[in-house]
């Protein structure tokens, strides 16, 4: 054979390697929704900081690592700004060494709103060669996606109308991953891995699904412990069925659209379970943050900050999730608690707390700062003596001595906040630059939603500022011409508005304003109960209940402290519960352990003095894991909440009675025994006696305040705090008062120990 025919077999053997076994990938980098704005006015939410990293970069990596040769980035809004990332990127653009073997290439089409269109214009363009994994351009997973491929590509070749798995992955349905908006609920034949029918499970009363799956089929599953992964192994004929059918916006579109049409078309839809690894996607305020503390805690090994992800710099890992580049600035007395991220050049005053934050590049925080589940973008500027507590503080953004910003705060790019201000909890405020871009429309703008930009409404404030601020908010629902009989679920645009607060179904959509409608269903339509029931508060109610159970072996001398110190250390991390909250619930559950032995041995408290003795006891046993916990002054008052938390609110509620009325009466005596032990200090319950009371009950347990809350009516406004309305704090306010009020003599006791104790030092 001559040398040019044996270089055209090479050639075309190569042709046939890129046709038949080049993985490619589709990143829709436009989310289609206005979950983050103002955030994404200037920048798109592929590009928003994640751990200090763009969120597009998990997304890249984890396709290079399962193994992708071809990447296309889809995207409309800000489509330069993620262009020039690519080409500036060391390793995804044109002079990228480390994966020559990845190419990526970016799409850019100005007339796509949903990611229908997008695989619209992918298939008019003839982009797709191959089977191709489709994912979104938020996407952070560091899963094992070899099995799932190989199955998809098993059932390819025996039948080509399997068209697209979804993978999922098999977790707790009170898992912290799950997203409220993307719980699912499959109906599937585990024989084969076939999806028979597909539903978002919003209303949590019951699903529905149709009776002729049940045909031909001896049974059939009914799955709602699944966690949709977002990631979709598609064949190449899925961009031409999207092309067919232009009501296919979604993939969810798309799914059921295949299913209900299966027996016309022949098309198939099937699943792919994985059982570890860790995927998800931040859709809204309150995934960024869960998904940031999961990147803190190395969930997502081995994208970790010391591990040189992203772009290599050298980061130190210290104790509790922190972590500190070399080159920062940290004052004498400041102190990083746990999860903590600091960037590059930072600079943290004297006596500045930082806990479950997130800093950027060049940040400056001033003297005895408290920044709690916040997150500060490059070239930030904090004053002295500033709260921020589960706020986003964008690029540029600046905020004056003595200022506080209540949870939930979002800033958006280079606002400048005077000081000694306060910021309501909730509030988005955007500058001139942000308004002018509502103001214009401009064409190109990002239309995420059906409404537009007209959802949204920008207000005039004036907080100290140098220059004109204004209010971003959400517009009523009432210009909306949608039957309210055809919603069947919450607004999550107005559910995760609050993202500081898990959402739950329960504050946004109740099972009672549902339509009456049920008897009138379709007859090839049956009513099943839902599987589980999603509750914001599942995951701290778990981690409770996990406490409990490890404090119960201790004080049934089971289990040694040290041990339970670490079950119950190991259990906050998966759980993502924060150690306040940790403090608190320890506490609790030994002040429960009492009234649940008393139940089971059907043993009635007779006197306060009988409940003070078994609390004591128990204490004692469980000595060592307070001294664990409360070893400063902060923790002791958390501990001290929680305490008055219970004591507050046991004494009229009747599933603790008699116990909570003796427990309540034994409240100075309690004070006293915490007090020697050492787990209350002096100065701790000064300064909780002296704190107004009307700041006390924003401490309480969010997840226990609707033990507490009276019945509510539509007419009752409710308070900030979870499902208590006004008139329950008010009531909480003086329950308050009252203990004060018993507990008075000995904390004049402590202040008059505190003047003689001063007396001597000034003789002296």
């Amino acid at each position: 054979m001559s040398a040019q025919a044996k270089k055209k077999t090479g050639r075309e053997g190569k042709e046939a390697f890129k046709a038949e076994d080049v993985l490619q990938a589709v990143i829709i980098a436009d989310s289609f929704n206005e979950r983050f704005k103002p955030l994404t006015l200037q920048q798109p939410r592929a590009l928003l900081p994640l751990a200090n990293c763009p969120a597009i970069a998990y997304t890249l990596e984890f396709l290079a690592d399962v193994g992708v040769h071809e990447i296309l980035i889809f995207c409309r809004v800000h489509a330069d700004k993620i262009r020039a990332y690519i080409d500036a990127h060391p390793k995804w653009g044109k002079k990228g060494r480390r994966h020559r073997s990845v190419v990526v290439q970016v799409i850019v089409s100005e007339d796509c709103y949903s990611m229908g269109d997008a695989l619209r214009e992918i298939d008019a363009k003839n982009l797709i060669r191959g089977d191709f994994i489709l994912v979104q351009g938020d996407l952070v997973a560091n899963v094992d996606l070899q099995p799932a491929l190989a199955a998809h590509r098993g059932r390819r070749s025996t039948d080509k109308n399997s068209v697209m798995t979804v993978v999922v992955r098999h977790v707790a349905p009170r898992h912290p991953a799950r997203c409220l908006e993307d719980q699912i609920i499959l109906t599937v034949d585990s024989t084969n891995q076939r999806v028979l029918h597909f539903q978002k499970d919003v209303s949590h009363k019951r699903t529905r699904f149709p009776v002729n799956v049940l045909e031909e089929r001896d049974a059939v599953e009914i799955r709602n412990d699944l966690l949709d992964c977002h990631i979709s192994i598609c064949s190449t004929l899925v961009p031409p069925l999207f092309s067919d059918n232009f009501d296919y916006l979604t993939r969810d579109d798309f799914v059921r659209g295949i299913l209900i049409n299966e027996e016309i078309l022949g098309n198939t839809i099937h699943y792919h379970v994985l059982e570890s690894g860790y995927t998800a996607r931040i859709s809204n305020l309150h995934m960024y943050d869960l998904v940031s503390r999961d990147i803190i805690s190395r969930w997502v090994f081995p994208f970790c900050p010391d591990l040189g992800f992203p772009d290599g710099s050298a980061y130190n890992y210290k104790r509790h999730h922190v972590y500190v580049p070399r080159r920062v600035v940290l004052a004498r007395g400041a102190e990083l608690e746990e999860n903590v991220l600091l960037g590059r050049d930072c600079v943290i005053g004297n006596n500045t707390k930082i806990r479950n934050s997130v800093i950027g590049d060049n940040c400056k925080i001033g003297d005895n700062c408290v920044i709690d589940g916040s997150y500060l973008w490059d070239n930030c500027e904090i004053g002295s003596k500033v709260r921020i507590e589960s706020g986003v503080l964008a690029s540029g953004c600046r905020v004056g001595d003595e200022s506080q910003l209540e949870r939930g705060c979002v800033l958006s790019y280079n606002v400048h906040i005077g000081s000694g201000q306060q910021l309501r909890g909730g509030v988005r405020l955007i500058g001139e630059e942000d308004n002018q871009i509502l103001v214009e429309k401009p064409e190109d703008q990002d239309m995420d939603t059906e409404t537009g930009l007209d959802n949204f409404e920008t207000l005039p404030e004036d907080y100290g500022s140098d220059q004109k601020l204004w209010s971003f908010q959400l517009k009523p629902d009432g210009d909306n011409d949608e039957d309210e009989s055809e919603k069947t679920g919450p607004d999550f645009n107005q559910v995760s508005w609050n993202w500081w607060i898990p959402p739950a179904l329960e504050l946004a959509y109740s099972p009672e304003e549902e339509s009456d409608s049920d008897e009138e269903e379709c007859e090839d339509f049956t009513d099943a109960p839902a599987l589980g029931v999603h509750h914001a508060v599942g995951n701290a109610w778990q981690f409770y209940l996990e406490i409990f159970d490890s404090l119960m072996g201790v004080t049934n001398e089971d289990v040694n402290p040290e041990n339970a110190v670490l079950e119950i250390n190991s259990s906050k991390h998966a759980y993502g519960i924060s150690m306040s909250d940790v403090n608190k619930l320890v506490l609790r559950a030994v002040l429960e352990i009492p009234e649940l032995r008393g139940k089971t041995s059907k043993k009635e408290f007779s006197s306060s003095n009988e409940v003070h003795n078994e609390v004591t006891n128990i204490v004692k046993k469980v000595l060592p894991v307070f001294r664990n916990y409360y070893r400063n002054a902060e923790s002791q008052l958390d501990a001290l909440f929680s305490l008055e938390d219970c004591l507050v609110n046991y004494i009229d509620m009747t599933k603790h009675q008699p116990y909570g009325a003796h427990l309540a009466d034994s409240a100075m005596k309690l004070f006293h025994f915490l007090y020697e032990q050492d787990i209350l200090g002096e100065e701790v319950i000064l300064k909780w006696y002296r704190q107004a009371s009307n700041k006390h009950v924003e401490q309480f347990l969010p997840f226990f305040l609707h033990e507490s809350s009276s019945p509510t009516s539509p007419s009752r406004r409710r308070h900030q705090s979870g499902d208590l309305t006004d008139e329950d704090v008010q009531s909480l306010i003086k329950k308050i008062d009252a203990l004060k009020k018993k507990v008075e003599k000995f904390v004049v006791w402590l202040m008059e120990a505190e003047e003689e104790d001063d007396s001597d030092q000034n003789e002296e």
